[in-house]
C-alpha cells in the first residue's frame, strides 16, 4: 500500500513564492525550473505543475516544492490544484 501524500505550505518573504513541504521525496537533487518550456521539457512531476495556470517557476528538492506564482493569480487558486496534483502524481 502505498504511503499517504501530505502537504504543508510555507510561505516565504516574496508573496510571490511559497514552498511546499511533502512527506514523499520529489527529487533526489535539485531540480530548477525558470520557464514553462524548461519544465514541460524536466521531470514527469514539473510538467504536472507548470499546467496549473498562475505557476510561473518551480523548483524540486528533496521532499519540497517551490513555486514562483504569476501576480495576477492568488495562492488561494493555486495552492489546493498543486496539493492535488501532488497526491495525484503519487498514485500513479
Amino acid at each position: 500500500m502505498k504511503e499517504n501524500t501530505r502537504t504543508e505550505i510555507e510561505s516565504t518573504a516574496d508573496p510571490l513564492v511559497a514552498i511546499f513541504h511533502t512527506n514523499r521525496e520529489v527529487s533526489d537533487e535539485r531540480e530548477v525550473y525558470r520557464t514553462r518550456e524548461a519544465a514541460l521539457d524536466g521531470t514527469p512531476l514539473a510538467a504536472l505543475l507548470i499546467e496549473i495556470e498562475g505557476v510561473l517557476a518551480l523548483e524540486l528538492n528533496g521532499n519540497d516544492i517551490t513555486i514562483t506564482r504569476d501576480a495576477s493569480a492568488t495562492w488561494d487558486d493555486i495552492a489546493l490544484q498543486v496539493i492535488e496534483a501532488v497526491k495525484d502524481f503519487f498514485l500513479l
